[in-house]
């Protein structure tokens, strides 16, 4: 996640906002950088497993970012997918064959 948050700094969009939704233990690192980087915007959530949460934060944003070294699968690529949101995530998950069989139609 640290390299997502850098990137979100690098970018300094003032207009745009990060929300991270999970169980991760960076909550004082993002309050952090909230307070020193005023142009930046990131919000933290925790994990949902309910249906009318997680429909709620899918249809609330543009895309989904799954920044990933390790994880095999990813669930909740396939939920984005199924609700038609765009997924950028690493390529140390199964899903490059997805996109390729996608492309090719």
């Amino acid at each position: 996640m640290d390299v997502l948050i850098d990137a979100w700094i690098d970018i300094g969009n003032e207009d745009w906002t990060l929300d991270i939704v999970g169980t991760g233990n960076n909550i004082k690192y993002i309050r952090q950088i909230n307070k020193t980087n005023k142009n930046i915007k990131i919000n933290f959530f925790r994990a949902v497993s309910k249906k009318k949460e997680k429909k709620f934060l899918f249809d609330k944003h543009d895309f989904l970012v799954l920044p990933t070294k390790n994880e095999s699968f990813g669930l909740v690529i396939l939920e984005s997918m199924a609700r038609g949101l765009p997924v950028l995530t690493t390529n140390t998950t199964p899903w490059l064959n997805i996109q390729k069989k996608t492309q090719a139609g």
